[in-house]
């Protein structure tokens, strides 16, 4: 039997911390769309699905919150990790850098695409990403 996500547990789920210590979804659109589903659900619902190790289905839901928000940083972060699990790394790559180019203090962007180039062993390139999470961070310490 495969495993299925109710929507109603999903809008029982509690939203956790974003990279920047935000709420989740806190900049993305929050309004039902035409669908019924909002961005932040959708990101919610992709993400239990990524927990449920089904990153297919989860990657089809952060395609439709990128439909209603196409800058939404979160969304291109969570669709990078989907993509990584199905093993394509260079869109994984190249959605953690539309998260960057969306929002460059999104500390766990970076982190994210630094893991990723050190496992594909461009170490010059993980590096670069490190530092540039380090910054990132230091940025958002900053009163």
């Amino acid at each position: 039997t495969s495993k299925q996500v109710d929507a109603e547990v999903l809008s029982e789920t509690p939203h956790g911390s974003g990279a920047n210590g935000e709420a989740a979804g806190e900049n993305v659109e929050k309004n039902p769309e035409q669908d019924g589903q909002s961005v932040l659900t959708l990101l919610s619902k992709g993400q239990t699905l990524l927990n449920l190790d089904q990153p297919e289905e989860a990657l089809a839901c952060f395609h439709r919150a990128l439909e209603k928000a196409p800058n939404s940083a979160e969304a291109l972060l969570k669709k990078g990790t989907a993509l990584e699990r199905l093993r394509r790394m260079q869109e994984a790559i190249n959605a953690y850098d539309g998260a960057i180019a969306a929002d460059d203090t999104m500390t766990m962007a970076y982190l994210a695409k630094g893991g990723l180039c050190n496992r594909l062993e461009r170490y010059s390139e993980a590096l670069e990403c490190y530092e540039k999470a380090l910054q990132s961070q230091q940025r958002g310490e900053l009163p």
